[in-house]
């Protein structure tokens, strides 16, 4: 089973997370965890907006302080503006990011396993 490091890289600004968009969903769904490729992981999230004039993206950074718990501003795209593979900057201490981060999985994947 993939663990969040698979996804995430810890730096002293905070986590390095790379995203699978999906814009343009009927509604949001919960995140999860999906394979890209030779072994790669993502976080996959889904928002509303459609991917046009930036509009997914910045319903993904919504989404993403969000479930983070943290300001807008503090979610910075990296990378990927124009792809549905991105990497986003979270902002704040890494060590409280990633246990977040393992919570919300903990969480879809309990919801998984009891469905």
């Amino acid at each position: 089973m993939p663990r969040i490091h698979d996804i995430i890289k810890m730096t002293p600004d905070g986590l390095i997370l790379s995203v699978k968009a999906k814009p343009a969903t009927a509604k949001e769904r919960a995140v999860r965890l999906v394979d890209i490729g030779d072994g790669a992981m993502a976080l996959e999230v889904s928002v509303p907006a459609c991917a046009h004039d930036g509009k997914a993206n910045k319903a993904l950074c919504e989404r993403l302080a969000k479930l983070f718990g943290v300001s807008k501003t503090r979610v910075l795209l990296k990378s990927g503006a124009k792809a549905r593979l991105k990497v986003f900057l979270i902002d704040g201490d890494p060590a409280v990011l990633a246990m977040k981060l393992s919570e919300l999985l903990e969480r879809v994947s309990t919801r998984l396993t009891h469905s």
